[in-house]
């Protein structure tokens, strides 16, 4: 799903992909809009399974060590990039990070994320997270305004946790969720964001 995005900024960063650790069982997968199975050929992962209300999230915590295993064999990194649930997942690991969940602290400080059709996680152990700000953390977030799946609003409320310095924000709007291939104006934006990422760290 990532690919062409990827391919449009190799000359910046280098992208590598880690994979959600919970295959979907048919009953999750049930769940699906069929509109993503159109964009997204199976088979399905998912970072967690969330209860009714939302509030809980089944299965956060093997993601996490798993992320962290990951990072670990396959790092350092310096910024990471998620879609959908994955986009949440994104916008909530330099918190957690911060919070020294599942040994994140460990590793060394992410310094940046891209965030594409993702939400504010609503779980409580996410929630505490975000509690603590965020010092100098850049974020880049994408917003496709014809998305039905995660609506452009809950994508907005991440401005509220990446606001120091305050995020980036980049609207299509005829997207919808799915990776989006941005107009002319946004893949500037996008790859004045990244460049200015790589001048950050080479200032290091």
């Amino acid at each position: 799903a990532l690919a062409g995005f990827s391919q449009k900024y190799a000359d910046l960063a280098d992208f590598v992909y880690a994979e959600s650790p919970h295959i979907c069982t048919p009953e999750q997968e049930a769940k699906i809009e069929p509109m993503m199975k159109k964009i997204f050929p199976g088979p399905y992962r998912q970072w967690w399974t969330a209860s009714e209300d939302g509030l809980t999230y089944h299965g956060w915590k093997e993601s996490i060590t798993h992320i962290k295993d990951f990072m670990t064999l396959h790092g350092p990194f310096d910024g990471v990039l998620g879609f959908s649930q994955g986009a949440a997942l994104a916008g909530a690991l330099p918190f957690l990070q911060q919070q020294g969940v599942c040994g994140l602290d460990t590793l060394p400080p992410l310094r940046f994320n891209v965030i594409m059709s993702g939400f504010k996680a609503r779980c409580d152990e996410f929630q505490s997270a975000y509690e603590k700000k965020l010092d100098n953390f850049p974020a880049l977030i994408i917003i496709g305004d014809k998305d039905s799946i995660v609506k452009p609003e809950s994508t907005e409320k991440l401005q509220e946790i990446y606001n120091n310095p305050p995020a980036v924000v980049l609207r299509e709007p005829k997207g919808s969720h799915k990776v989006l291939p941005l107009g002319e104006d946004n893949a500037k934006r996008c790859r004045a964001f990244l460049e200015q990422q790589l001048r950050q760290k080479a200032a290091l």
